[in-house]
């Protein structure tokens, strides 16, 4: 209890929290077959098919963002990885919207389109953990995941589910997916705003403190 009290004194993470609430992209990997043949009327054997690019852009953002993210965060240390952030939310935000308002004869063009937004929302992973790390002690980085990942990720993918799947009986799932992967992926855009203030803060307070047991010892 005192370790999570004394994260939540840190600005940069209790934002970072927030940010990953409002992480819509996760609904498309989870309903994403059932999103197809509701609302782009595509054949379930099709729809399966179209989730292999899906999947591959989430292996490949993993893998590749990691080291780009890195090459930013060298570029521009302060705020490299804040405006990458922000960036890859609206580029998947602008995806989706394509995507939702398209009518593409050819289903595979729905493929080319769901890797990239696949590779955008995995993307996050190379770049959030990182900024989670950066402004956490050693010893609280362990309890600091365990929120970031295993409790509000896992509640936000829940609600985003029972939400998507309740409403989505009564108005469509294509208003639903347009509200989750388009509007508040947009706002999540402009919720990362507000790190640019703290995070340098806290990622100096973090450095100095590291500095000041190196000294100690």
């Amino acid at each position: 209890l005192e370790e999570v009290k004394e994260l939540f004194k840190v600005r940069t993470f209790v934002l970072m929290l927030g940010q990953r609430v409002l992480s819509g992209h996760l609904l498309m990997l989870s309903m994403g077959v059932v999103f197809m043949t509701d609302a782009l009327s595509i054949d379930l054997k099709t729809a399966n098919l179209l989730m292999m690019p899906l999947f591959l852009g989430v292996l490949t953002g993993m893998f590749t963002f990691g080291f780009i993210a890195d090459w930013i965060h060298k570029k521009s240390p302060k705020y490299g990885r804040i405006y990458t952030i922000q960036a890859i939310q609206f580029l998947y935000a602008l995806l989706a919207f394509v995507m939702l308002t398209a009518n593409f004869e050819n289903p595979m063009m729905y493929g080319v389109i769901f890797f990239f937004m696949a590779f955008f929302g995995s993307a996050n992973m190379g770049v959030n953990r990182p900024i989670v790390a950066s402004v956490i002690k050693p010893e609280l980085r362990g309890t600091a995941f365990a929120l970031f990942v295993s409790v509000f990720e896992a509640i936000a993918w829940a609600i985003y589910n029972i939400a998507a799947g309740q409403i989505g009986e009564r108005i469509g799932l294509k208003p639903v997916f347009f509200t989750v992967l388009v509007v508040v992926m947009l706002v999540n855009t402009a919720f990362i705003t507000l790190l640019y203030k703290p995070y340098p803060k806290d990622v100096k307070a973090i450095e100095d403190e590291m500095a000041a047991r190196r000294a100690a010892l």
